[in-house]
């Protein structure tokens, strides 16, 4: 089954000395190398499990507030960026690392205390002078599954504004027969994740369903979800 659903939010507004080394170090090893090694053990140790999400303060003025994003709100839990306009957002991103720039297809995780609720934090962010984004990159995979006498037995809904398809549930069919066989639990597909390309087809969300439906055999999808 699919739906047309989901809306598109555009939050757009007119504006008016180094320490000594270890004994255990070889003796003709600086200290400053050794230091050198533990930093950047440390550093590793540090990026262990650490999540790939960061923060973001946006913070408005008489003069500037536009945020200057499109949302897509289909699942109510979260918000995915559809695009970046000229505000507040764009602003911020001509400074930021590159990976800490918010993208299309980057995901509003919360704003300042909203979070699992996307209407709460659309109105928010129209709301508060200054919020803080949790922002999460995205993550991208491919799953494929062979077309038998199973039905693909998703649940999808979508808007015409994106260019991605959301799966709402998941029923017996091709793609539980593949989460069955896939030991990775990373790479099984879920409920709330994104198809954003079949069989090599991208592009506005109506022509992603063709696809999906006009499949002959094999079916290859990109799937992409908020990084962890």
């Amino acid at each position: 089954n699919d739906t047309a659903g989901g809306s598109v939010e555009s939050l757009v507004a007119s504006s008016s000395a180094g320490s000594k080394a270890s004994n255990n170090k070889p003796e003709d090893a600086p200290a400053t190398v050794v230091e050198r090694m533990v930093e950047q053990a440390q550093d590793v140790k540090e990026a262990v499990g650490a999540s790939a999400w960061f923060d973001v303060t946006i913070t408005k003025s008489p003069e500037a507030r536009s945020v200057g994003v499109s949302l897509d709100r289909t699942d109510a839990r979260l918000l995915q960026v559809l695009k970046v306009n000229d505000g507040l957002i764009d602003a911020y991103n001509e400074s930021a690392p590159e990976n800490r720039k918010i993208m299309p297809d980057s995901f509003i995780m919360e704003v300042s205390d909203c979070k699992e609720d996307a209407g709460a934090m659309i109105e928010a962010m129209k709301r508060l002078d200054s919020f803080s984004l949790k922002v999460a990159p995205k993550d991208e995979f491919y799953a494929t599954f062979t077309k038998d006498s199973k039905a693909i037995g998703l649940d999808l809904v979508y808007q015409k504004e994106s260019t991605c398809l959301v799966i709402k549930h998941i029923k017996e069919g091709l793609v539980s027969a593949y989460n069955d066989m896939t030991s990775d639990p990373s790479k099984k597909i879920v409920p709330g994740d994104r198809l954003t390309e079949v069989n090599g087809v991208t592009g506005p969300s109506e022509t992603l369903l063709e696809a999906m439906r006009g499949a002959a055999q094999e079916v290859k999808v990109k799937v992409m979800r908020p990084k962890k």
